[in-house]
C-alpha cells in the first residue's frame, strides 16, 4: 500500500466511527505509536533513515564490493546446501518482511526437490541491528553517555551510529568500516540528516586505529567479523582488541564473547579480560523474554 492509499484508508476508518468514539480512538493511536512502538521520537527518526537507505542499496543490503561468507556462522544448522538470505533488520521490520512474502518478493521456504511440496525454511540473517535492538541497547544496557565516546566496529549501514545520535547523549560517535561503498553510504546519510556534529565515519581496518579504540568509552561489536573475514584473521583481530581496549570500557556484543571466541582458538581467557554485566532491570528482562533477538545482546566491562 502506498502513502496516499494508507492515508485514504485511515481517514475512511476514522470517519466510519461513531463521533463520540473518534477522540478516544485517535488518543489510542497516539499512545500506540509513541509508547507501544517506541518510547521516543527516535523510533521515527531511525525508521525514516531506514526507508531512505532502502532506495540506496540492493535488496539484500550487500554491495558487490563485499566478500561475505555466511558459512562461517557457527550456530546455523546447515549442511552446506541450505540457502541463506540476508534480510537487514534495520531496514525491514517483521511486518515488512511478512508483506514482502505476501507480495511474492520474498520466500520463507525453498524446495528440496524442484516442483514438489517437500520444502524447508530458508535461514534469514542480518548484519545490522534492528531499531528495537538499538533502542534496547541505549535504554537498558548503557549508562548516560554524556561526554563519552562511542565506537561501532564494522558500522556497515550506520544503524548503530544513527541510534547513538538519537538515543544517547554521546558527545562523539565513531564508526569504523573497512568497505568504501558502505562508508560512502553512511556519509551521505550523515550529511543529509545533519548528523555530522557528533558522528564520524573512518574507512579503515580497526587494527590500524589503536588510539580510537583506546579512547572509546563504549565499543559496539554487532555480528562484526564472523561473515566477513577468515577465522585466522578474526583470531588476530580479537587478540589485538584484547591488547588495546582500556580498563573500564564497556563492550556490547552480539553474539556473546563466549560464543564468538569458542571456535577461534585465540587463547584469550575472557574472565581475565572482561566482566559480564548482568541485566537486572525487570522491564528489560521481560523485553528480552518477549524478543529472542534481544537475548543475544551481551554487555561486558574491560577489567
Amino acid at each position: 500500500m502506498d502513502l496516499a492509499s494508507a492515508q485514504k484508508a485511515f481517514i475512511s476508518l476514522v470517519t466510519s466511527l461513531e463521533p463520540q468514539d473518534r477522540p478516544e480512538f485517535l488518543t489510542w493511536c497516539k499512545d500506540y505509536l509513541l509508547n507501544d512502538l517506541s518510547d521516543s521520537k527516535a523510533y521515527f527518526d531511525l525508521r525514516t533513515i531506514a526507508e531512505d537507505i532502502k532506495s540506496l542499496v540492493p535488496t539484500e543490503a550487500i554491495f558487490p564490493s563485499e566478500e561475505i561468507n555466511h558459512s562461517n556462522i557457527g550456530n546455523l544448522p546447515q549442511t552446506g546446501n541450505e540457502p541463506i538470505i540476508h534480510v537487514d533488520s534495520f531496514l525491514f521490520e517483521d511486518d515488512q518482511i511478512d508483506a514482502l512474502v505476501e507480495e511474492g518478493k520474498l520466500s520463507r521456504n525453498y524446495c528440496k526437490n524442484c516442483g514438489s511440496i517437500d520444502v524447508r525454511p530458508i535461514t534469514f540473517i542480518s548484519h545490522s541491528a534492528s531499531v528495537q535492538r538499538i533502542e534496547f541497547i541505549f535504554q537498558y544496557m548503557l549508562p548516560d553517555l554524556s561526554g563519552k565516546v562511542l565506537l561501532d566496529v564494522g558500522s556497515r549501514l550506520g544503524a548503530i551510529l544513527y541510534g547513538a545520535y538519537y538515543c544517547s547523549a554521546a558527545s562523539k560517535i565513531i564508526g569504523v568500516e573497512i568497505n568504501q561503498d558502505l562508508c560512502t553510504l553512511q556519509n551521505h546519510i550523515i550529511d543529509k540528516y545533519n548528523l555530522r556534529d557528533r558522528i564520524q565515519v573512518i574507512c579503515n581496518n580497526v587494527c590500524n586505529l589503536p588510539e580510537i579504540v583506546h579512547d572509546a568509552n563504549v565499543i559496539i561489536l554487532n555480528n562484526v567479523f564472523e561473515c566477513f573475514m577468515p577465522k585466522e584473521t578474526q583470531k588476530q583481530i580479537w587478540i589485538w582488541l584484547k591488547n588495546h581496549t582500556t580498563s573500564g570500557t564497556i563492550l556490547i556484543t552480539v553474539p556473546s564473547m563466549e560464543e564468538t571466541l569458542s571456535s577461534l582458538g585465540t587463547g584469550i581467557d575472557i574472565s581475565s579480560w572482561l566482566r559480564k554485566i548482568p541485566i537486572t532491570d525487570p522491564v528489560a528482562v521481560l523485553k528480552m523474554d518477549d524478543q529472542d533477538l534481544l537475548s543475544e545482546i551481551c554487555s561486558y566491562v574491560v577489567i
